[in-house]
């Protein structure tokens, strides 16, 4: 047996996190085939020329089939899956959320061989990111699952939920205000971001339409009143949804059977990718990193190995990346932007024809989306997604941007770009590739905000 053996550097990006400078090793082999059995010689018959061709075609389509599902199956299953390998689902897992998240790990490198590991760690994944799915899936309901669309329709009741559920309702509610209960107005936005043109936006966009602001108005008188609308945590990981008459009363006249009285939305993915990780750190699994489409990144990497993260800006009505940040280190990250990056996270954004933009980040006293600046990305050693992003949104959320209120350089380091400067909080950042042509160019500069 021969192996052919090469390292090389290489440049993974993924969903604005990118790797550098990653040992990449591959193993190629060779077996010797065996002479194998005698086969006894097929005689000669006369075939019937009638639809000869049409003959020939279709068994040149289906042996191509079997060759290529052959292939398929031999390199899937020979493969030792050493080194740093993008970890996929099973196709016929079709109840997940794997398609919003990017997980990238380095296979081979402890007491496991690589194809072992990698059995392990896409186990594991696979098996969150389908209670994940279905945990926080806040429309349809699943057999044996009390998640976001069950206590929709059950107000009132005392449910036991799930204890990765009953973590995230108790943080949301505790540390993001009254953004749980902004459900039905999301739902205009989740209209809205699927709008083809201009025209079609009048029936949800509230910056145009004097009907949605006014819906806006009513929903909010109840979605924003703790009396109307409230989560009781009862211990043992019971709930239940406290919901008034007259709010139910409102629900069935808008929308019997598809009004939403609580949805995690935008902010869904941070308390997954929170969920991800302590699955994988539990279990030892920690060379890799885990990063959704919208915004959330958790590295769980604890070896010297330099990882990059991009920024983001809008400049002109075009998204540019205008450095990379370095790092080292487990670390979680979020970035907010105002603005698609692309067919992946255009489920979150509508840019009207005149280039102004609509986005999930809303103010809880109106409904509208809002934002001072078009980005902000925080990151922190020692809190995840989730906690981070509620410190970041009364900073971004707003008319004009707070840097004061991210209290950096205690729990939580920041970056944003205006104007051509990249501020930044830390005082040992590094930055790399930054962005500077005919027509743009940036600059950093360290900014200290009051405490």
């Amino acid at each position: 047996m021969v192996f052919l053996r090469r390292s090389f550097k290489k440049n993974i990006k993924i969903f604005g996190v990118v790797l550098w400078h990653i040992p990449f090793s591959s193993d190629m082999s060779k077996k010797s085939r065996g002479s194998g059995p005698h086969i006894t010689p097929v005689e000669t018959i006369e075939v019937e020329q009638k639809h000869f061709v049409l003959r020939v075609v279709l068994f040149a389509v289906f042996l191509i089939i079997a060759i290529s599902a052959i292939a398929y199956a031999c390199t899937h299953m020979s493969s030792d899956k050493s080194g740093w390998q993008r970890v996929e689902l099973d196709p016929k897992t079709t109840e997940n959320c794997s398609d919003e998240f990017t997980f990238l790990y380095q296979f081979g490198e402890g007491e496991l061989s690589g194809k072992e590991e990698y059995r392990k760690v896409a186990a594991l994944y696979e098996n969150a990111a389908v209670k994940a799915y279905r945990l926080f899936h806040e429309r349809e309901t699943f057999q044996g699952v009390i998640n976001v669309a069950y206590l929709n329709r059950h107000p009132n009741e005392v449910t036991t939920v799930d204890p990765v559920l009953y973590e995230a309702l108790s943080k949301i509610t505790r540390e993001g205000g009254r953004s749980l209960y902004l459900a039905p107005i999301y739902s205009y936005y989740r209209t809205l971001f699927f709008c083809r043109s201009d025209e079609e936006t009048i029936y949800c966009d509230p910056f145009v339409s004097p009907e949605v602001e006014e819906t806006f108005r009513e929903i909010l008188e109840y979605a924003g009143n703790e009396e109307k609308i409230e989560i009781e945590f009862l211990g043992d990981n019971q709930v239940r949804l406290k919901v008034a008459q007259d709010y139910l009363d409102y629900a069935k006249e808008k929308d019997e059977d598809g009004f939403k009285f609580i949805d995690f939305q935008w902010m869904k993915n941070a308390f997954i990718v929170d969920y991800f990780a302590k699955i994988m750190q539990e279990e030892g699994f920690t060379k890799g990193a885990i990063s959704s489409c919208d915004g959330y990144c958790r590295n769980l990497d604890k070896r010297n190995i330099t990882y990059s993260l991009n920024l983001f800006d809008r400049v002109e009505k075009k998204a540019l990346c205008p450095a990379v940040l370095q790092y080292q280190g487990p670390m979680s990250a979020v970035s907010l932007h105002t603005f698609s990056l692309g067919e992946a996270d255009d489920a979150y954004y509508y840019e009207r024809e005149d280039g102004e933009l609509r986005f999930p980040y809303l103010d809880e006293k109106d409904g509208l989306c809002k934002a001072a600046g078009s980005n902000l990305t925080c990151y922190s050693k020692t809190l995840g997604c989730a906690d981070l992003l509620f410190k970041m949104l009364p900073a971004f959320v707003g008319e004009s941007f707070s840097p004061e209120l991210l209290r950096a350089g205690e729990e939580l380091e920041a970056v944003w770009c205006r104007d051509g400067i990249i501020n930044y909080t830390e005082k040992t950042a590094v930055f790399e590739g930054i962005y500077n042509s005919d027509t743009i160019s940036y600059t950093l500069k360290e900014v200290t905000p009051e405490k």
